[in-house]
């Protein structure tokens, strides 16, 4: 059994006022967020950290991007699919595993730096 009778809020007077000021104060910081984040963004240790940074500053100015699926398979063509492969795979079955081994591998390496890395 609930606390609250059906109709009855569960915080009949709202927000706290205190979160009102704490988006202003904290937006009083704007300015150096994001001198922060394009400092990250241009001279960061990690390049994880690099990409982070630059993708905060577009989505802060640009918004979150959509995902877009272009012509998604219909469920027969995903079954073909599925069948095509599951034959490949019995044909050959350590195709299965030299993919996983080649993925594991990229994963463990250094990522090289790319043109996109370098500081504008």
């Amino acid at each position: 059994m609930g606390l609250f009778k059906p109709g009855q809020s569960g915080n009949p007077s709202g927000k706290p006022k205190g979160l009102s000021e704490v988006k202003r104060l904290a937006r009083e910081h704007t300015a150096e967020a994001l001198k922060t984040l394009v400092e990250i963004m241009r001279n960061g240790q990690k390049g994880a950290d690099r990409v982070k940074a630059s993708e905060v500053l577009l989505n802060r100015g640009w918004g979150t991007p959509s995902a877009e699926v272009p012509d998604p398979l219909t469920p027969e063509e995903t079954a073909r699919l599925a069948g095509a492969i599951g034959r490949q795979l019995e044909q050959n079955p350590a195709m299965l595993e030299d993919m996983i081994a080649k993925i594991r591998d990229e994963r463990a390496a250094p990522q090289e730096a790319t043109e996109l890395d370098s500081p504008a």
